[in-house]
């Protein structure tokens, strides 16, 4: 992936103390092995110190270290821990420990009224794309798609820049190479991890974006298995109602695409989405994930294989590693 330019301005306000990072787990268990009773503590504790040495003041949830029936401790406890993250009084950015799955599953039991209040700024992937989707939907709250805190756990130089660029300032410009026809959209930035986004239409945790910029990324997914997903994006109304779909890294999905005319591709899948497809976005499962506002503002363009996403009023921690200055008043003060 290639990054062409990045924009930077200067915070406002009060100065800058201690910004407080705080790691949630709302998923899946991190453990040695997949399936495993034993708490992969050495990769968490690495990627705490990547974020420490950042400049984050980083704590952690409750259930962090906790292991029941693969996930993060029971629904209960990871409910509970994702709102002491959220609601923690000097928080200023959550982030998801890992994906995987059963985060849906709490959804239910979350006090949305009291997350929605949080000064804290919520960052996750994939299955976490669920929170993304009830922030928004309950609270009206914009959030961020991005790297998980393990994901830090592996030094990787591009990924620090995407996030700590986001993190820095309201005003978030990325220009990118990419490909598809020459397009220019304004729309509400929002989308995530397909297959999560697409499996809670109807529930009260999916909100209605018109005129939206859907950016989509997923794993392990075969073409057909995209495309049925995509049918019922198009068959619920969501993709009639959205300018433009960005496509991010859908790892995977052309790996035994088939061969000759029997071949079935993820290019063939987004074709018949009726919608303008941008492709080549640095995001999804991969090291070097970009972050992605959610619930925000912005333009789209891609003129000569350039794309450029812009968008104003992004959601920031309101105290940033290195800043003179704080991103808005300083509330428990």
């Amino acid at each position: 992936m290639e990054v062409l330019h990045m924009i930077c301005e200067t915070p406002s306000s009060e100065t800058v103390i201690a910004p407080e990072l705080w790691i949630c787990a709302p998923s899946r268990a991190l453990t040695v092995v997949p399936g495993d009773e034993r708490i992969d503590h050495e990769r968490i504790d690495a990627a705490s110190d990547a974020l420490r040495a950042l400049g984050w003041s980083v704590k952690e949830a409750a259930n962090v270290r906790q292991v029941d029936k693969s996930f993060a401790g029971t629904d209960a406890q990871r409910a509970a821990g994702f709102e002491e993250a959220m609601c923690a009084p000097q928080a200023d950015l959550v982030l998801a420990l890992r994906g995987g799955s059963g985060t849906a599953r709490i959804l239910d039991r979350i006090n949305w009224d009291r997350v929605g209040a949080s000064h804290a700024v919520f960052m996750g992937l994939s299955d976490l794309t669920a929170i993304n989707l009830a922030l928004y939907a309950k609270c009206g709250k914009a959030s961020w798609q991005g790297p998980v805190a393990a994901a830090f756990s592996i030094p990787d130089e591009t990924r620090v820049e995407f996030f700590m660029r986001a993190m820095s300032r309201p005003l978030f410009e990325e220009k990118l190479v990419a490909q598809g026809e020459a397009i220019e959209a304004e729309g509400v930035l929002w989308g995530g991890n397909l297959s999560v986004l697409t499996s809670l239409i109807g529930t009260p945790y999916f909100p209605q974006i018109d005129g939206g910029i859907l950016y989509l990324e997923d794993i392990n997914e075969p073409a057909w298995r995209v495309s049925r997903m995509l049918s019922q994006l198009k068959l619920s109304g969501v993709l009639q109602r959205q300018k433009l779909i960005l496509a991010g890294d859908f790892t995977g999905t052309d790996r035994n695409a088939g061969s000759g005319a029997g071949r079935y591709t993820l290019r063939d899948a987004m074709s018949e989405c009726g919608l303008p497809v941008v492709y080549g976005l640095p995001y999804g499962h991969i090291n070097s994930t970009m972050c992605l506002p959610f619930g925000v503002s912005g333009r789209v363009t891609l003129r000569d294989e350039t794309l450029v996403i812009r968008a104003d009023n992004c959601p920031v921690p309101t105290e940033f590693p290195g800043a003179q200055q704080a991103n808005a008043p300083l509330w428990w003060v």
